[in-house]
């Protein structure tokens, strides 16, 4: 907890520089919490091509909205709001798009590539890909709680001020996205 502070510091100074013109500044940042947004993107989208130009979309705007960041929330936590957003924006797109042209979505998802892995690394990259699709599955909002929570450990609070949602529908959302998941995994991971 004792990096907060200083990290938060050094988020303000970047942001700061980076309203005055400085690009170094802004790419501070996206080094700083690219990977965490591509992460987060890419299990609510199960797409890693989506998930790259989703990410990309996410800093674009972060990048035009960076002077409505007024530091009362970590930097990343603003972001992931921005990124969550965009995710769930894409994905009500790409379902209007395919309600008008009578599609059903092909749903594309990654494949984990297992050529000349060691012993036990082909089986826990499908073990990864199965939970990844699983998840992929859930809806966006449930999604969104499932990753922040258990794969980026942020706490309820910082879901909530990335979502925009109190915190215990944080708790509810993480507790229904749970029991799906667990419905959606039940006997897919158990036959590896």
């Amino acid at each position: 907890m004792a990096q907060a502070g200083p990290q938060k510091v050094d988020d303000r100074l970047l942001v700061e520089r980076a309203c005055q013109g400085d690009a170094e500044a802004f790419g501070a940042l996206v080094g700083l919490y690219g990977g965490r947004v591509f992460n987060l993107v890419a299990y609510m989208c199960s797409d890693r091509d989506l998930a790259d130009d989703l990410t990309q979309e996410t800093f674009l705007k972060a990048f035009r909205s960076l002077d409505s960041y007024k530091g009362e929330a970590n930097f990343y936590t603003w972001l992931y709001r921005i990124a969550a957003n965009t995710v769930l924006s894409s994905r009500r797109r790409r379902q209007l798009r395919e309600r008008f042209e009578g599609k059903r979505s092909a749903d594309p998802r990654s494949t984990a590539r297992a050529q000349d892995d060691p012993p036990g690394a082909v089986e826990r990259a499908e073990r990864s890909r199965i939970v990844q699709e699983a998840i992929g599955r859930l809806a966006p909002q449930e999604a969104a709680v499932i990753v922040m929570r258990d794969m980026e450990s942020l706490s309820y609070g910082e879901i909530a001020g990335a979502l925009d949602i109190p915190a215990g529908t944080v708790r509810s959302r993480l507790f229904r996205a749970r029991l799906a998941l667990r419905d959606i995994l039940k006997g897919r991971l158990g036959e590896l």
